[in-house]
């Protein structure tokens, strides 16, 4: 099982947001998944406008988890499909 601290979940907290746990167990937790729901998460926020440090993290771990498995971000950007050949 693999869970995700949400960005939007961080900032409703008392606390300070904490950058460098945060990144770590982001990337950790990308690095678990699998390309499918990497790709399913970007289509998720592919459309949400909010904005914030916590979310700006969130997201660019998430593209360079994306880049580093050699999936590309344009197709979700630009028309929100994807294919994916992974076995």
């Amino acid at each position: 099982m693999v869970v995700v601290v949400h960005p939007h979940t961080v900032t409703m907290s008392s606390e300070p947001l904490d950058i460098e746990t945060f990144t770590a167990e982001t990337a950790a937790a990308f690095a678990a998944m699998n390309s499918a729901q990497l790709i399913g998460i970007a289509l998720r926020e592919r459309n949400n406008r909010g904005w914030g440090t916590a979310r700006g993290i969130y997201l660019q771990l998430l593209r360079d988890e994306m880049t580093r498995r050699s999936i590309s971000v344009e197709p979700i950007r630009e028309t929100g499909v994807v294919f994916l050949d992974e076995v």
